[in-house]
């Protein structure tokens, strides 16, 4: 079954970053990129921006479901 943490999960692990580099980039703690990674929780729509610019992708590749705010 498909759900927005996947797309969260492809995108990190796409990355190649460590959960450290991650949380450190995007201003979050280690656990949290842990949770993230591990699609425990998704990123809060605050973090999403900076999230993506750490990965190069776009907003709406991380949260398929906010992609209407993105635009």
């Amino acid at each position: 079954m498909y759900d927005d943490n996947m797309s969260t999960m492809k995108a990190i692990r796409a990355s190649g970053l460590s959960d450290a580099e991650i949380a450190a980039r995007v201003g979050v703690n280690h656990s949290t990129a842990w949770r993230w990674r591990n699609g425990k929780v998704l990123p809060k729509p605050d973090e999403i921006v900076n999230l993506a610019l750490v990965l190069s992708c776009a907003p709406s590749d991380i949260r398929p479901d906010l992609a209407k705010i993105f635009k």
